[in-house]
Parts: C-alpha cells; structure tokens; sequence
C-alpha cells in the first residue's frame, strides 16, 4: 500500500504480517518450478544452521535442531530469553520468542544471508555480555 505514514501505520497493526500479494504468490511458484535455484536456497538454509549451531556451541549455548529457515537458542530461562530480545531489538536486530513453556526460554533467529548472520552474531555475542 501506498500511503500517509498514520494509515499504514495503522494498517500495520492489523494487517497479515504474513499475507503474500498475488505477484509474490507468482514468484514463488516460478522459483519452486526451478530446481536448480529451489535446491541452492536449501543448501545456503541447511550452510547458516550448521553456522547457528556451531555460533551456539562456541557462547555456551545450545541451539535445537531444525528443518526450517530458523533456529531457535536456548537461553536458559524466559527472564534472559526476554533480555535478549529486547536488547536485539534496541539493536535493530528483529528476533522472535515462543510464548509457550517450555520455548519460552529460546530465541527464534531467521538464518538470513551470510552478512545478516554476521551482523546477528556481532549484536548477539554483546547482548550476551550485557545481560
């Protein structure tokens, strides 16, 4: 939408943050018709988990394992789980965290490009001195 920063403002309070408009819903049905390309996305996804975990392993941490285009970190309890997101947040650093026990205590990270990854862990490693 095209508009006045108050109406999207608004609009972006209740809209899909997940909804897809038909020229996206066009481009990803030609990307999953080329398998060359479908396949490199799934190799450069399963190279930045392998990535998160071993990021995990060397801050002491454990990450769960994963078949999607995130992984979740395990911070030991929702108190730092909660720290940490807003502290990336104050960063400009966009996670998620499960609601639920006993994910709670995790952070969800996109694994995102190699620079992303790179810009993540930077933020990350002082959130995790600073909390």
């Amino acid at each position: 939408a095209v508009a006045h920063k108050a109406i999207i403002g608004g609009y972006n309070k209740i809209r899909n943050h997940f909804g897809m408009s038909r020229i996206s819903l066009a481009g990803a049905q030609a990307s999953l018709e080329d398998t060359e390309f479908l396949q490199s996305v799934v190799d450069q996804v399963d190279e930045g988990r392998r990535e998160y975990y071993a990021m995990a392993q060397s801050l002491g941490l454990s990450a769960i394992a994963s078949a999607t285009n995130f992984v979740a970190f395990d911070l030991g309890s929702g108190d730092r789980a909660r720290a940490a997101l807003k502290a990336l947040e104050a960063r400009g650093v966009f996670v998620r965290m499960p609601a639920v026990e006993p994910m709670d205590r995790c952070i969800r990270v996109s694994v995102g490009l190699p620079q992303e990854r790179a810009a993540f862990r930077e933020a990350f490693e002082a959130v995790l001195k600073e909390i």
